[in-house]
Parts: structure tokens; C-alpha cells; sequence
């Protein structure tokens, strides 16, 4: 996973920054799936960061990533899913060394789930769309995902 540099200025806890976990499975050109956290902000409306999150170490380089992107969250959300149960776990440990002290909200998210799930659709589209063969070939094009991050999160909500 590429590592940007952190830019002045972004250090810290953004005020009031919202993320929205949205864990998911995105398929190799073998067949094999890989677990994948995309982490979207619902303010802006962007993909934050995105990786594999099959191990703890995976899971805190996505968190590293974002938080370097975006600074800290003052909030984490997240739609319950039984089958990424470990994922919260793992997470709350890593924002806990990070220095953040709040739980992830699991909760009705009403109109922000269109978006989250448009978004990740999008984003799921575009690594499907290189074709990757192999787990790098995935992280390189979540990279170029990350990199696009606008181009993914300006999903909209109908209104009505």
C-alpha cells in the first residue's frame, strides 16, 4: 500500500470528521476473495483509504493511511455484519493506540447508506475492472483508488 506523506496541517484530530467503515470482499481474476476496508467520509462524501484488512497489520496500515489523509475522526461508523466481526475488534484496538477514545457507531444510517454502498460499488467496479491476479495487483489498484478518492465518494443521495 503506498504511503503518502502527511501534509502540514492535518495533524491531529480534524474537527468533528466522521468515518464510515464499510468492510467488504473484492475478488482476485482466481476466484480467491480478499477481505477489504474502504473508508469513506460522509461530510465530503470521499473514499478516505482502502486496503486489505485480512490481518491486524493489513487493518492498521488502512487506518495509518487514513488517518494520515484525513487526521483523526471524532466519530466512526459502521453497518453491523456478522461476518466481519473480528474487524471491529481489531479496530477499536488500533484507534485506541492511535489515541482515540471513542466506540464505532453501529447504527441506523438511513439516507447515507445509499451513498456508502453507491461508493463502494464504484469502488469495487474500478479494482474488478484492472483485473487483478494477484493480492498486490488488488492493493495497487486500491491505490489508484485512494488517489481518485473524489472520483468515488460523489455518489448522491436522491432526494425524496
Amino acid at each position: 500500500m503506498t504511503e503518502p506523506t502527511q501534509p502540514s496541517g492535518t495533524r491531529g484530530r480534524a474537527a468533528m470528521t466522521t468515518w464510515h467503515l464499510h468492510p467488504t470482499f473484492l475478488r482476485l481474476n482466481d476466484g480467491i476473495y480478499v477481505r477489504v476496508l474502504l473508508v469513506f467520509d460522509p461530510i465530503t462524501r470521499q473514499l478516505v483509504a482502502a486496503g486489505p484488512a485480512e490481518t491486524t497489520s493489513e487493518l492498521n496500515d488502512v487506518v495509518r493511511l487514513a488517518v494520515i489523509r484525513a487526521g483523526e475522526p471524532t466519530e466512526l461508523r459502521h453497518m453491523p455484519n456478522p461476518v466481519f466481526g473480528d474487524l471491529e475488534a481489531n479496530l477499536m484496538q488500533i484507534m485506541a493506540r492511535q489515541g482515540f477514545r471513542h466506540d464505532i457507531d453501529a447504527a441506523d444510517l438511513g439516507d447515507e447508506v445509499v451513498w456508502v454502498i453507491g461508493a463502494a460499488r464504484d469502488v469495487s467496479d474500478t479494482v474488478h475492472g484492472s483485473k487483478p491476479a494477484t493480492k498486490a495487483d488488488l492493493v495497487a489498484a486500491l491505490d489508484a483508488c485512494n488517489a481518485a478518492g473524489s472520483r468515488h465518494g460523489q455518489t448522491t443521495v436522491p432526494a425524496g
